[in-house]
């Protein structure tokens, strides 16, 4: 094989893998979406069950709003990323005391998005 032929095989390497890169990033948002509202349910129902039973999950969401879902759990990133940077620049500058922050406030964080999400599941109207 000559080089021209080990580039085209270099080439189609790269598209495979930016493929299933591609691939990987769709399948973990889809799952991301399905798993907040899952354990939720979990939480709910108090039926480890029906927190596989994705077709009443995604309806759950349908009754949301999609547009609705997707957009609160945006704004829950932002703010948390807001907040993570503010603290990454704060452990730089005191020489690690903001992460030692970041330390005590994680819990903190944890019960505000498990919070946050259980609202979002409890918009949703209650079916008929």
């Amino acid at each position: 094989m000559g080089r021209s032929g080990e580039r085209r095989a270099r080439g189609r390497g790269h598209r495979g893998g930016l493929v299933l890169a591609l691939v990987q990033i769709v399948l973990s948002i889809a799952i991301s979406l399905v798993s907040m509202m899952a354990s939720v349910r979990f939480a709910r129902t108090d039926s480890f069950g029906e927190a596989f039973n994705i077709s009443a999950i995604l309806a759950h969401i349908g009754r949301i709003g999609w547009g609705s879902y997707i957009l609160a759990l945006i704004v829950l990133y932002v703010a948390l990323f807001v907040v993570v940077v503010a603290l990454v620049i704060l452990g730089v500058l005191t020489l690690g005391l903001g992460f030692l922050l970041f330390l005590a406030l994680t819990p903190a964080f944890s019960i505000f998005t498990a919070r946050y999400v259980t609202l979002i599941y409890d918009s949703a109207p209650v079916p008929a």
